[in-house]
């Protein structure tokens, strides 16, 4: 896990954007930046930008499934598998939100989050790497403050909005959490939430 990450803030917002534009919101949203995050070492990885695939998922070969898909290069730890190469960003999110859906829905935190993913198999957990959920959910955790901290020292930007009635602000006086050095606490506050849910609105319409 590294101590010091740089994000690629081009990349960040198209996919979350992507995210977005497949209904991800509050939680989910924050959890699936987190993972892109950790797939592609901080959206920098050029699968984002070359196969439109920032989670790195695999080639299934089958249209009715996966669609807007067509073969990518190999996978260096299996050669034997390729990546998806997606038409656009928002063709991924849909495969990524058929793959991870369920177990998007079932989790509450990085950790449930990891764990549902090692239950459907996706990842590896065995002997050979005995603390596979452990080192998944440290990774999530490590990006999920970053995020965290990104999404809420610009919310300022984004009020006062006009928002539809279905989107409010849950408090007006946004508070500026700790950075994600200063605490430890990885839980989603009330406001990161609604700051998720705000940002989700911009970039989907």
């Amino acid at each position: 896990m590294p101590k010091k990450v740089v994000y690629n803030k081009e990349n960040f917002l198209k996919i979350m954007k992507a995210l977005a534009n497949q209904g991800y919101s509050g939680k989910s949203l924050l959890l699936a930046l987190a993972q892109s995050a950790v797939e592609t070492s901080g959206f920098k990885d050029d699968k984002i930008t070359s196969h439109n695939n920032p989670s790195g998922i695999t080639f299934s070969n089958n249209p009715t499934r996966q669609k807007n898909a067509t073969r990518g290069r190999k996978l260096p730890e299996s050669p034997k598998y390729n990546y998806a190469k997606f038409n656009t960003l928002d063709d991924w999110a849909v495969d990524y939100n058929r793959i991870v859906g369920k177990s998007m829905k079932s989790s509450t935190d990085s950790a449930s989050y990891a764990k549902a993913l090692a239950n459907q198999k996706y990842y590896e957990v065995s002997a050979r790497y005995p603390n596979a959920i452990k080192d998944y959910t440290a990774n999530l955790d490590f990006h999920l403050k970053n995020i965290q901290r990104i999404i809420i020292d610009n919310l300022n930007s984004f009020t006062p909005l006009k928002l539809p009635p279905n989107i409010q602000l849950i408090d007006k006086n946004l508070p500026i959490l700790p950075s994600a050095k200063e605490s430890n606490n990885t839980s989603l506050s009330p406001v990161l939430i609604v700051g998720l849910v705000i940002l989700a609105f911009l970039f989907s319409s």
